[in-house]
Parts: structure tokens; sequence; C-alpha cells
């Protein structure tokens, strides 16, 4: 039987040390299981790793979540088609409706690797001190979060929500002022002092980083008949189209 398949370039262009492009298949019953097994945000991984077919030994933890997302709904296209049906809410009048949500019409912004160390060096704006931050790829991000998992259940952990944020904060924090922490503990002690316009300025730095895709399109409401911006949403007619 042939199998529908498409080449996509991914948003990050390689830059965590992964392809700049695969090769997707359209999802399966393979993938339905996966989807019925779901208990978190990692069923997205597991559907992208499981309907990649070129290269077929890829370590998605060399890939972003941008380059995840993004190809769950590059699978969703070629699966079941670009448009699908979704509930918005207007945000002029509050007013709710069925609208058609077409994938094409979304922005996909590629990642420029060119001068990127620069743009993640941050001056703090009440310490003074000048940190390079880096972007986190899928895999540290799952480690972090098994980390946290773990942590957690050896009780070693009473705030699993403030710890995450804490761990991966310091993840993406590779020196200061040119140089290394001296240790974990010297890393973790400069974060929690953190001044919050400093935490602030790391943030936005990071945020101005834009790439992947990005889910918003252009409706007309039906009620007050403004044009407005919402977003496509995996929603349950995402997985499961009735028409």
């Amino acid at each position: 039987m042939d199998t529908i398949e498409k080449r996509i370039q991914l948003p990050s262009n390689g830059y965590f040390g992964g392809p700049k492009e695969v090769t997707i298949r359209a999802m399966t019953t393979k993938e339905e299981k996966i989807i019925l097994s779901a208990r978190d945000f990692s069923v997205f991984t597991q559907l992208v790793r499981s309907c990649i077919t070129d290269p077929e030994d890829i370590d998605v933890g060399l890939l972003h979540q941008n380059d995840i997302m993004y190809l769950v709904y590059a699978l969703r296209e070629l699966t079941f088609g670009n448009t699908y049906t979704q509930e918005v809410v207007c945000p002029e009048c509050g007013f709710k409706q069925e609208t058609e949500i077409d994938i094409n019409e979304m922005n996909i912004t590629y990642l420029d690797s060119e001068g990127l160390e620069d743009k993640l060096l941050v001056k703090l704006p009440v310490n003074g001190d000048e940190l390079q931050l880096k972007l986190l790829s899928s895999g540290d991000i799952n480690r972090l979060d098994k980390q946290v998992k773990n942590r957690t259940a050896k009780g070693k952990v009473q705030d699993p929500e403030t710890y995450e944020f804490t761990i991966k904060l310091m993840e993406t924090i590779v020196s200061k002022n040119g140089e290394d922490f001296e240790s974990f503990e010297d890393k973790r002690n400069y974060v929690d002092t953190l001044n919050m316009r400093d935490l602030v300025a790391i943030q936005n730095t990071l945020n101005k980083i834009e790439f992947g895709l990005d889910p918003s399109i252009v409706i007309t409401c039906n009620k007050c008949k403004e044009e407005v911006e919402v977003s496509g949403l995996i929603c349950p007619e995402f997985f499961r189209p009735t028409k």
C-alpha cells in the first residue's frame, strides 16, 4: 500500500544538531493508539517520532519544541487535510462561533542562527551582569522534566512547579560576565536572588527569538462583522474530524 509522505523544512534549521529537513508520513492506526494512550504533552513528540521516515534514526531531542509542534500541524494536514472546524470566541464582542481553521493560512518563521549568540546576550538592568543565554532543545526540556518527576517522586521536591521553573531558567543561562558558574549551587543561588526586573529582562531576551508556526489566523466575526485574530488550536476536530 502506498504511503503519503511529505518533505518538511524544520523551523530550527538544524540549529540544535538535528537535521534541517525531515520526511513525514501520514498518520495510521499506530498513531491513533499513541493518541489514545496520551497522558501529557509528550504525546506530540511520540507522534512526530513515529511518523518521521527520513532520517529514520533521528534523535528528536535535537529538535526544538517549535519543530515538534510544526510537525504535528503538518501531520494533521497530510493525514486529514489543511482545514478543520473549531469554536472560537470573538475578542471584540465575545460571540462564539464555529470557524473553519486553515493550516495553510498560518505563518511559519525559520530560525536565523547568524549572530544568534549576540542576540542572546543580555545586560541585566539592576545588578549590571551580562549573561550569555541559550535556547533549550526538546531534549533539554525532556531531561529537565524527568529530573523534576524523579526528585518529586523521591520526596526531594516540595513544590514541583517552582523547582521546574528554577532549573529551566538555570539551564538557559550559560555564563555570567564571560565566565562559567563555579557550581550548580552557585548558579541556583544566583537565580534565586535575581531582582524581578533582571528576571524579566532574561525572559524578554529569550522571547525575542521567534521561530516556528504561528497558529494565528484572521477571521470575520459573524456578529460584529469585525476582522479579528484567533488561534488554531489542537481541538477534537484536529485529530478526529467529523467531516
